[in-house]
């Protein structure tokens, strides 16, 4: 794996973002964001890999789910 994505919108609570490398979509409660992506898509490969999340927040409780696909080329 290798890339980095940053996402350049807000997230308030309960707010639900999506990012699907395979399809390269990206969504924010079910609505379009890409135009709110700066980057390049990267690809989660089996085995160990790295993510890394960073934001400017005091504090801030945080739920965060990697599904890896196979099928995706």
């Amino acid at each position: 794996m290798n890339g980095t994505l940053t996402y350049h919108g807000s997230l308030a609570p309960n707010d639900i973002l999506i990012i699907d490398t395979c399809s390269r979509q990206v969504t924010r409660n079910g609505i379009d964001v890409l135009d709110q992506i700066s980057g390049s898509f990267f690809t989660i490969e089996p085995g160990y890999d790295q993510l890394l999340y960073q934001d400017n927040e005091q504090q801030r409780l945080l739920v965060v789910s990697v599904t890896f696909k196979p099928h995706c080329q």
